[in-house]
């Protein structure tokens, strides 16, 4: 499928489960940026029960990974980011994998997983 097309199933879902002004981009070919106002681990709970229930509905988009945040490639700029803004989702009792992706040449997203 397509950019237009996958584009298109990205909206009809956010639409469906509450954000209908959720924006996305091709962020590199083959990756679809989506910004929402949605908690992004809700948003792919809610894709993979509605797979669940009908694949059908998921014909375009293979792959939704969930982004906490979002910065520069520079070395200082992660380790603020995580400082600021990651840490208040990672709690000391808890076992966490921090996952750094680069998306673009200036970008790369950064999300947390709890194991």
């Amino acid at each position: 499928a397509g950019f237009f097309t996958s584009k298109n199933e990205i909206h009809d879902i956010l639409s469906r489960i509450g954000d209908q002004k959720s924006t996305q981009e091709l962020v590199i070919p083959g990756i679809i940026g989506v910004k929402t106002n949605l908690d992004p681990k809700k948003v792919i709970q809610e894709v993979k029960e509605k797979y669940v229930t009908d694949p059908e509905t998921i014909k375009c988009t293979k792959q939704w990974t969930p982004v906490d945040k979002t910065c520069k490639t520079t070395i200082n700029d992660i380790i603020k980011t995580i400082r600021e803004e990651i840490r208040e989702l990672i709690f000391q009792k808890d076992e966490y994998t921090i996952e750094i992706k680069k998306q673009s040449i200036d970008t790369i997203g950064i999300g947390t997983h709890k194991i």
